[in-house]
Parts: structure tokens; sequence; C-alpha cells
């Protein structure tokens, strides 16, 4: 299982995607209004594009970080009590009933 940050140009950005491989299968989920713009051929981007190419980059790795610890939850069954809703009433008594 492997999840990794990738970049396909497109047009005039690029565009950055998640490459996931879990049990000999591939797929590619694509990180919707995340881009980056590309370098010049000569020269350097401006202070503003190279910052925007920064930020975007440590969202992206962050989000393939969160999509590895899901993959790694699920393949060992360890439930997501994030997406989980329960009544604080109800998490308090079975706390105390065992």
């Amino acid at each position: 299982m492997s999840v990794t940050l990738r970049q396909r140009e497109s047009g005039n950005k690029i565009v950055l995607y998640l490459d996931i491989y879990v049990r000999g299968a591939r797929k590619n989920e694509y990180l919707k209004d995340l881009y980056l713009f590309p370098s010049p051929e000569k020269g350097k981007l401006s202070k503003e594009k190279s910052d925007h190419n920064k930020e975007t980059l440590e969202i992206a790795e962050d989000a393939r970080y969160q999509r590895e610890i899901q993959l790694r939850n699920s393949n060992y069954n360890v439930k997501d009590i994030s997406k989980g809703r329960i009544r604080f009433m109800d998490y308090f008594d079975k706390l105390f009933q065992d």
C-alpha cells in the first residue's frame, strides 16, 4: 500500500494528484483546485507564484498523508471516529458501563 503525490502538466499549470496503490490495484485521485505554476524556461518564478507553489505543495502533502492514514486504518479495521456521530450522553454511558 502506498500513496504518492504526483504532478501532471495540463495546459499552463501543473495539476496535483495522488497515485494510490493498494493490493495490486492502482487508482488516481486528483486534488481539486490544487495546482502549481510551471517554471519559465528562462528566469525564475515571481515571489507570489513561488509562495503559492510552496503552500500548495504543503497542502497536497498533508492530503497525501491523511489519505495514507485513512487507507491504513481501513486496512487494519480501525474505526474512524471523526466520521461517526454519537450523542455525548450515549458515549458517556457506554464509557462507564465497562
